[in-house]
């Protein structure tokens, strides 16, 4: 790690040989979410996979708020790993996590999203063969959600399965040896860098798709659930 990223918190297992492979990589970026990392957090404490083959690795861009007390909470339920790089784009916070991680699989999420119990078990069915590169899903809405919400959900939401031109990068999956391959996300952007994100690795044949089983709105589907919108980084 370079001198401007600090390792805050690693809840890991520090003896490998004992202990089952972590398989997923959970990698959240995080500024200022007080009002909604608990939330996330909390919903990854029911994900029905084994928690000792899963780790969490939450990114933080210098929180002034209690993001990272809420955090730290959770260190007795989850294989959890806080690291802190200030005043940085939110793809360097996810590139840091994914260089991080010790999953051969990378699951990048959201703060304000939660995470259905089945997530991480239908990212293992669908994860990307040896010839593909992204999979991922569209962002869900919660019951009640404002017009403004909807709205955007409607123009967003892909109404099928297959090759599309990106996948929102709260819901993103991908093999950690191909990110770091195509060298991650572009760290120059300030804001969708998921959209360039297939654009940029087209010269490496990895192609972008979302499946129908993770968008679905029912107990099957398992696209995360947003519940606040967020800012520029």
């Amino acid at each position: 790690m370079s001198s401007s990223e600090q390792i805050i918190v690693d809840a890991r297992p520090q003896i490998p040989n004992a202990m089952p492979v972590v398989t997923v990589s959970i990698i959240i970026p995080a500024l200022n979410e007080e009002r909604v990392i608990a939330r996330c957090l909390e919903s990854v404490t029911h994900l029905d996979f084994p928690h000792d083959q899963f780790e969490v690795i939450l990114v933080d861009n210098g929180s002034t708020d209690a993001t990272l007390q809420l955090a730290q909470s959770f260190t007795d339920r989850l294989n959890l790993k806080i690291l802190q790089k200030k005043d940085v784009r939110i793809s360097a916070l996810r590139n840091l996590g994914a260089r991080e991680a010790q999953g051969s699989i990378l699951a990048f999420l959201d703060a304000d999203c939660l995470t259905p119990s089945t997530w991480l078990n239908r990212i293992l069915e669908l994860t990307p063969a040896d010839n593909a590169g992204v999979v991922g899903a569209h962002y869900l809405l919660p019951e009640g959600s404002s017009w403004v919400g909807s709205t955007w959900h409607r123009y967003q939401e892909a109404p099928m399965a297959g090759e599309v031109s990106h996948v929102p990068a709260g819901d993103l999956v991908m093999r950690r040896q191909d990110f770091l391959r195509v060298g991650g996300f572009d760290e120059t952007i300030q804001t969708n860098e998921d959209r360039c994100f297939p654009v940029t690795q087209s010269q490496s044949c990895i192609f972008c798709g979302v499946h129908a089983d993770l968008c679905g709105h029912g107990s099957g589907g398992c696209g995360v659930v947003i519940i606040l919108w967020w800012g520029f980084w």
